[in-house]
């Protein structure tokens, strides 16, 4: 092969931008992206380009990640469903991030409080108030922070297989069965920072713990379980908390951010100011569903041990009898921007709930 053709070739191109040799090579995929960028729409789904973030071959910018973000938003999904009476209802179809998404978590939420009910998780150590037994840890996994927006995509990309690791050398440390419910959340600066409730076949002692701005934790007491719970997560920092108090609600702090739709006034902001009009909890909520959308990931995993250990009347996805009168039929789906769907549904809402009429005095 000439000089002028080996300069061009495919291992000179991984060699210039430092791309290991056993991985994939993509051909104009700069040029690629700015057509694809022109879409309003998620670009990520494109199966070359998708396969080049993957292989590494590609880094995403993390503000043109919320960019594209937004921009699949600014388009609503509107089904429509038919009875055979003729009747129809029309909703908003489920996108992740959006409130019909939220729903669905939120009806995974109030399935697994219904099954946790009941059952005996903690209780009090010898009768005293400051210290308790229990079977429940929430644990949160962070990374260390970084400028590199390699080690965050890469963070993301492995955090499936990191926290499955974690989970089975967890398992064999302590000598018990795990059962757990994961939540892959992010956080401001973008990297992830997974929730973990787990919950132990034998019982763990905590303690009550007041931090300096007065908040109430539960610590664990024996420091070697803590030391093994830190020691098999190396990415970065480890908190571990007992739930030992009913007026804690660890699912829903773990199911937060997937059970929050993205609402109008946040894409209005963004649109004016960008992130920087944004708060701190909408920045996190946006870049948790960005992140899980790019990397097709399970917003929430419920193993099947925890589910087997839950009180629950039924199965989540049981599907009962119905009547004929609540048969419903897809009929269309009709593409709208966010704008003419958010009015349509302000429109809606006050036909159902008019106002009520304003009182006026009338003058003697």
């Amino acid at each position: 092969m000439s000089e002028e053709n080996s300069y061009c070739s495919p291992a000179w191109y991984r060699k210039r931008n430092n791309i290991p040799s056993n991985q994939l090579d993509f051909d104009n995929l700069d040029e690629f992206i700015e057509r694809r960028s022109k879409r309003k729409s998620w670009k990520y789904d494109d199966k070359r380009l998708h396969d080049a973030i993957v292989a590494g071959c590609h880094v995403v910018k993390e503000d043109d990640l919320v960019k594209s973000f937004f921009d699949w938003h600014e388009i609503e999904s509107i089904t429509t469903m038919i009875n055979p009476q003729g009747e129809n209802v029309t909703f908003q179809a489920p996108r992740r991030g959006n409130y019909s998404f939220a729903r669905k978590k939120k009806k995974l939420m109030n399935w697994i409080e219904d099954g946790l009910k009941g059952l005996k998780l903690w209780w009090p150590a010898g009768g005293r108030s400051v210290m308790f037994y229990t079977h429940i840890l929430m644990i949160t996994l962070t990374h260390k922070r970084s400028g590199d927006p390699r080690e965050k995509q890469e963070a993301w990309q492995n955090e499936t297989d990191e926290i499955r690791k974690w989970r089975s050398k967890v398992a064999r440390a302590l000598g018990v069965s795990i059962a757990s419910i994961t939540v892959k959340e992010g956080t401001e600066n973008g990297f992830p920072a997974s929730h973990v409730l787990l919950m132990l076949d034998k019982p763990v002692l905590v303690f009550r713990h007041v931090g300096q701005k007065g908040k109430i934790t539960y610590r664990l007491q024996n420091n070697t379980v803590l030391g093994k719970l830190k020691r098999f997560w190396p990415h970065g920092f480890v908190d571990v908390e007992g739930v030992a108090s009913k007026s804690e609600e660890p699912i829903k702090y773990v199911l937060k951010y997937m059970t929050k739709g993205l609402s109008k006034n946040c894409i209005d902001k963004y649109r004016k100011e960008g992130l920087d009009g944004l708060k701190k909890h909408e920045i996190t909520f946006v870049k948790t569903h960005s992140y899980q959308k790019l990397f097709r990931l399970r917003p929430v995993h419920i193993s099947s041990q925890f589910k087997a250990r839950l009180n629950s009347s039924g199965r989540l996805d049981s599907n009962g009898p119905q009547s004929q009168h609540g048969l419903w039929r897809y009929s269309t789906t009709e593409y709208m921007s966010y704008d003419k769907y958010w009015s349509m549904r302000q429109e809606s809402y006050l036909s159902a709930n008019p106002p009520p009429p304003i009182a006026c005095k009338i003058s003697p």
